[in-house]
């Protein structure tokens, strides 16, 4: 069943790929969302995998940061070219997000904090910053969206901080 619903889910982001450089917007727009999901799954997925390999290899957990950083670029681009936001405003909101990540690492640094929640944490990262370049897009993007983003995550971070101490 997961095989089945993982060809379909890829057969749909490789129709919204394809929609894109044929510029046919509308087929483009329809399979947006599934795009986004694969692409947030994908950064779980990655990003649980780095962490795991570099503990398994004893590196330091600045090198994981790094390559998490570099994850995060390279999709963050992507993101950012699909909605064609190649711009001023899509290089704030990509170093935007990826301050928030270094910050955010930077402090769970402090705690043991498990692998999976530093996944966690940063699949958060990149889903808020999908969401907020969708609502950019969409022209609903205010101060008010910002700072309720915000909050979610300070309180996701929160309880991630008070699940391990």
């Amino acid at each position: 069943v997961i095989a089945l619903i993982s060809l379909v889910l890829f057969s749909i982001l490789f129709l919204n790929i394809k929609a894109y450089y044929e510029n046919k917007y509308k087929l483009e727009h329809k399979t947006a969302n599934v795009y986004d999901v694969i692409s947030i799954a994908s950064v779980f997925m990655l990003s649980f995998s780095i962490f795991v390999v570099t503990a398994l290899l004893d590196e330091l957990y600045i090198v994981t940061g790094l390559l998490n950083t570099a994850l995060l670029i390279i999709l963050g681009y992507l993101t950012l070219a699909r909605y064609h936001l190649i711009n001023k405003q899509g290089g704030i909101l990509l170093f935007a997000m990826l301050m928030v990540y270094i910050n955010t690492f930077l402090a769970l640094l402090n705690f043991e904090i498990s692998i999976v929640a530093h996944a966690i944490l940063t699949t958060f990262v990149y889903y808020y910053f999908t969401a907020i370049v969708n609502h950019h897009e969409e022209k609903s993007l205010d101060l008010k969206v910002i700072i309720e983003y915000l909050a979610v995550f300070v309180l996701i971070f929160v309880i991630i901080i008070l699940g391990h101490i």
